[in-house]
């Protein structure tokens, strides 16, 4: 019996152009720091890094904890005094990077078919961004934070996909087994990683990523078709 549903969020329920999307978020980051103590020109590496070492955490510490290191070695300064203006960015200027992402009413349509079957819902997106970002981003695609019993984020996530840590922790903390879970994702990869732990996995084609042939899952289709076979199965 399905109980839960984890869903990824870029290139699943918010339609993304990721390369486009990364030269917003970095570029107009960097424009943010011109001028001062912290190099502008070196940060769009540094955060680069950043995100390497996330992708390679192993759970001893969080996300954002492992980011911080990795950044702070890069740059040669401590970031946490320049942490307000980090703060101001993803408040006033993140929100640039929604030129890069699409927008589909499918997607709040799915999440109102959970609540009406009473299904929970997880926001598994790929925690490699702080609370405000993930936020943003979940609202850029018509969706409200309550909408989800969880949302991965960098600052309580220990791992990220494909690591099948990530989803154990899910798991863990909605108190759920593998098999009363499915996960909802674009990525052949990432997302697929679900199914290292038992979860089985519906593949969305709209931006899909990876070799979808070659995966084998639940279903596979655009999100309008994910919502018509959620329909027959929930």
């Amino acid at each position: 019996m399905v109980k839960a549903i984890f869903f990824d969020l870029d290139g699943t329920l918010l339609l993304m152009d990721e390369d486009l999307f990364v030269k917003f978020y970095i570029g107009n980051m960097a424009k943010k720091f011109v001028g001062s103590e912290l190099s502008a020109e070196k940060l769009p590496n540094g955060i680069l890094l950043g995100l390497k070492a996330m992708f390679k955490n192993t759970g001893e510490r969080t996300n954002e904890e492992v980011f911080w290191e990795a950044f702070d070695g890069y740059m040669g300064k401590y970031h946490e005094p320049f942490v307000p203006m980090f703060n101001e960015y993803y408040a006033n200027d993140f929100i640039h990077a929604k030129q890069a992402c699409g927008f589909t009413p499918v997607a709040k349509e799915i999440i109102d078919l959970c609540k009406e079957k009473n299904i929970r819902t997880v926001l598994a997106t790929n925690p490699v961004f702080p609370h405000m970002a993930t936020y943003q981003r979940t609202k850029w695609a018509g969706l409200d934070i309550e909408d989800f019993e969880l949302i991965t984020t960098y600052e309580d996530s220990h791992a990220c996909k494909p690591n099948p840590l990530y989803y154990k922790e899910i798991l863990e903390k909605c108190k759920l087994q593998p098999e009363e879970v499915i996960m909802i994702g674009n990525d052949a990869k990432e997302d697929f990683a679900a199914t290292l732990v038992g979860i089985p996995m519906i593949l969305v084609t709209d931006t899909v990523k990876g070799d979808a042939d070659s995966i084998e899952c639940l279903f596979k289709g655009t999100l309008a078709e994910v919502k018509t076979y959620l329909e027959s199965i929930l």
